[in-house]
């Protein structure tokens, strides 16, 4: 759920010097509320995109199709 499993992971590896993307529509929790609160609360330790911008980057980044 992203307002446990997903927060946590983000802020460890955050914690470690990664720089984090969170493909926001590709994780979810028990409700819409709970959901925005928790992607506002880690939009300072993350990249936030949906899996279509991610993939979108990704094959300019590679000229894949």
């Amino acid at each position: 759920m992203t307002n446990q499993c997903v927060e946590s992971a983000i802020r460890d590896v955050c914690d470690l010097g990664y720089l984090v993307t969170l493909a926001t529509d590709a994780c979810t929790t028990t409700s819409a509320g709970r959901q925005e609160q928790s992607l506002i609360g880690i939009r300072g330790y993350c990249r936030q995109r949906t899996t279509d911008a991610v993939v979108a980057e990704i094959t300019a980044l590679t000229g894949s199709c």
